[in-house]
Formats: structure tokens, sequence, C-alpha cells
């Protein structure tokens, strides 16, 4: 098959997938992290998340945690006034729980179309579990995000 009949959606979307560290997002390894998280995570420590996408706050948030709530974050180096748990390891938890229930209806949650393919992978962190990089693409959408960890510190 050559390459320039296939349709460019579909090539980018091998692209993106083929660069994607981790593998697919399913409850079974979301749940073996948070018991990594839980038995041994830190309940002080700094992280710097990297979020990129359509339809989503974008840029580089540094987020300080103190005994597991945020004491400093920071938008692109600009200081937030926020105390959302979703920029906490618990709360990215959370969020990718709430990604696995909203994959299973990707017309209703996204308005993507019947034909519409969802792919939802991510990779944690093998000692602390942690997520390192989480990747959402929906095909003929612009409902796309990628959030990454760029650095974590245990305090």
């Amino acid at each position: 098959m050559r390459l320039r009949h296939l349709p460019l959606s579909v090539l980018l979307l091998s692209m993106v997938l083929s660069c994607a560290k981790g593998g697919p997002l399913t409850s079974e390894d979301l749940s073996q992290a948070q018991a990594r998280w839980g038995a041994k995570g830190p309940t002080s420590y700094q992280l710097v998340l990297e979020i990129t996408g359509d339809n989503v706050e974008t840029g580089l948030f540094d987020i300080e945690v103190k005994q597991g709530k945020i004491v400093k974050a920071s938008r692109n180096g600009n200081n937030l006034a926020t105390t959302d748990s979703f920029y906490t390891v618990p709360g990215l938890f959370h969020f990718l729980d709430n990604e696995l229930e909203l994959g299973k209806e990707p017309k209703r949650y996204f308005g993507a179309a019947p034909n519409a393919r969802i792919y939802m992978r991510a990779h944690f962190d093998p000692s602390l579990g942690y997520p390192t990089r989480y990747l959402r693409t929906i095909t003929e959408t612009r409902h796309n995000i990628t959030v990454e960890v760029k650095s974590f510190t245990s305090r």
C-alpha cells in the first residue's frame, strides 16, 4: 500500500501513537499505579506538568505539595491562586479514572462521530506509581490532550 493513499488523519494518528510513551490506559493499570502510590508515594513533592491539547488550559504547571496540599502553583512562571487537586498526583489519578468513564461514550461526552475512535495511552512511574504521561486522541474531533510530568521531586 502506498502512503499517499492513506488519509492524512490516519497517518498523523499512527505517528502520534508510535511516539506515545506507555500503553493503553486500563482500569487495572490505573489501580496498580494507585496502589504503588498509596504504598510508596510521598505526601510532599514538587511536580512539573506540561499540558497540551484542544479545549484545555495548556502550559507548564509547577506545583509544590506539602502534606498532600498544594502550597504553591504556577503556570508558565505566573503564580496561580489554586488549590485544585487536579494538579496533585491523587488529582491526576482521579482525572484518569474520569477519562476511562468518558471514553466509554465518546459521542456523548466529546461530540465524536459514530465511527470515531478514541485512543487513551498512559505511562506510570514503575516505582512510585504516579502518572508520567497521558495521551487522549479522538479521531475527527478537537478533544485531544497530553499531560506529561516533566519532573517529580520528593520533598
